[in-house]
């Protein structure tokens, strides 16, 4: 009688996690360097490709410009909402969204409705309030890159019959 379960399964079953896990790519916008360190390492350790950090909204624009350039952009930002500089994390995050391929998680400690209102006109991916727990962001990234594959399928097949319908209709 086989059982299932076993530690060999197991390991074949978090291998293959892991290795989903490591492609999604995943940019960093937080100006607490202590927060930073500690959601990158927690984050690689539980299998994330981290591309990079940036502390202003500014340096994060120009770093993802780099990433782009270098056909390495990334499929999830996350974005501290009160960041220092000239702009804020939702501003910063409307850019993004609209020069970048990037999903938007906010990551912030101020949950008051005016900054929902304002943050939730950008359509991030989620909100996951400081301190964070690890369990509900990794939750977050995998439920953002979920739907953004979903997107981007949805986008191709759009594309296709767009395609289809015009040569039908030239040929008629």
């Amino acid at each position: 009688m086989a059982v299932s379960g076993t530690k060999r399964d197991q390991f074949i079953e978090n291998d293959l996690f892991k290795m989903t896990k490591k492609s999604i790519t995943i940019y960093i916008v937080e100006d607490e360097l202590l927060i930073v360190s500690c959601l990158k390492d927690q984050l690689e350790e539980s299998g994330y490709q981290i591309l990079g950090t940036s502390t202003r909204g500014e340096q994060s624009l120009e770093e993802l410009t780099k990433l782009r350039n270098e056909n390495c952009e990334p499929m999830i930002v996350l974005m501290d909402i009160n960041l220092r500089g000239k702009m804020d994390g939702i501003e910063t995050a409307r850019l993004i969204t609209e020069l970048f391929d990037c999903s938007i998680i906010f990551l912030t400690g101020q949950s008051s409705r005016e900054i929902y209102e304002r943050s939730s006109r950008i359509k991030p991916f989620s909100f996951v309030l400081k301190p964070y727990d690890q369990e509900q962001m990794i939750m977050a990234i995998e439920i953002a890159a979920y739907q953004r594959e979903l997107e981007q399928e949805n986008k191709e097949i759009k594309e296709k019959l767009a395609s289809l319908l015009s040569k039908n209709s030239t040929k008629q």
